[in-house]
Parts: C-alpha cells; structure tokens; sequence
C-alpha cells in the first residue's frame, strides 16, 4: 500500500514529519516508519523544489540576493517575477502543488502514535500518512 497526497499535503506534513524524526525514539516501530518514510519523502521534496525553481527561472528575472535575503533564505539568488506575470506563476505553482505524489511507504498505524504528543494541526498535517483503517501495520 502506498501513500498518496498532493505536493501541498506533503509540504505542510513537513514540519511535523521533521519534528517526529528528530524527537521519537520509542515506540521502534514508529521510529523505524518514521525512518522509511523520511527517506521516501526526500526524493519527492527535490523533485519539486527542481520544479518550483523551474517556474521561478520562467516567469521570473534572478538577481543577486540581499545580504537579508541571503540570511534569510540561504540562497545566492532571487527571482522577481514581475506583476504581468505574478498571476501566471501563481498558478503555475498552484497547479504544481496539486500534483499528486505516490511514495512508497506504508502508513502509520495510529495506535503507534497513542503517545506522541501532537497538537490538532500537527495530527491534521499528518493526517495523509496515518493509516485510515486498522489493517495497515
């Protein structure tokens, strides 16, 4: 069984999947899941920052960033992407975030995460990797 969720999903699922891999060191099994998913995750991460870079060098003009932006964003260039353009890359980027990413990796049995302390909005981001049944281990 794989898991399935748009580019938007797994972005916002992120922070939390972050937060989990750095934090849970028990139950093993979820630590192990964790670990399976991370790795299934990053490669889809790369495939669409590549992307969204993409989009930016098309609908945008690089310069060199600002010492602040630098600080901020770690990168040595900036797209600004004009006013006659900004509607056409929102919603290229908007279409690109709806795109649907199949990882191979099994979801997480909710039982494993009974005592993980997660916030609503944490569970809700991590809502697409949470089996919805209890057949999945």
């Amino acid at each position: 069984m794989n898991i399935s969720m748009t580019f938007d999903q797994l972005l916002r699922a992120m922070p939390t999947l972050n937060k989990l891999a750095t934090t849970v060191t028990k139950p093993q099994a979820l630590v192990y899941k964790l670990s399976r998913i991370v790795r299934t995750v990053r490669p889809e991460l790369e495939h669409f920052e590549s992307k969204r870079t993409e989009l930016l060098a098309t609908y945008g003009t690089p310069r060199p960033s600002t010492p602040e932006e630098a600080a901020q964003l770690g990168d040595a260039t900036v797209y600004d992407i004009t006013p006659e353009q900004r509607a056409t890359f929102e919603q290229a980027v908007k279409e690109l975030l709806s795109v649907t990413v199949e990882l191979s990796a099994l979801p997480l049995p909710a039982a494993l995460l009974d005592d993980v302390e997660l916030t609503a909005m944490e569970l809700l981001a991590l809502d697409p990797f949470i089996a919805q049944h209890t057949d999945a281990v």
